[in-house]
C-alpha cells in the first residue's frame, strides 16, 4: 500500500486581524498573528499541503453585549 502525502490546514483568525477593535488590543494582534502565521506557511510548507484562514466578522448575540459598549 502507498502512503499519500498532503493535507491541509485551516487556522480560524477574525475580521479583527485587519480591523481595529477598540479595548481589544490583544485580541487584534494574536489574530494579526496567525494570519502571518498561515501566509507564511503557505510558502513553506511542502507540495500537497493546503493552508488557509478564514476570518469571520462579529455576530450579535446576547454575550456579545460587551463588544458593543466594552466600558459598562
Amino acid at each position: 500500500m502507498q502512503v499519500k502525502a498532503g493535507g491541509k490546514v485551516i487556522n480560524i483568525s477574525s475580521v479583527h486581524e485587519e480591523l481595529p477593535f477598540p479595548h481589544f488590543a490583544s485580541y487584534c494582534a494574536s489574530k494579526g498573528g496567525v494570519k502571518m502565521l498561515t501566509r507564511n506557511l503557505s510558502s513553506n510548507l511542502p507540495s500537497g499541503i493546503t493552508i488557509n484562514n478564514i476570518a469571520p466578522g462579529a455576530i450579535e448575540h446576547h454575550h456579545t453585549k460587551l463588544l458593543n459598549d466594552p466600558v459598562s
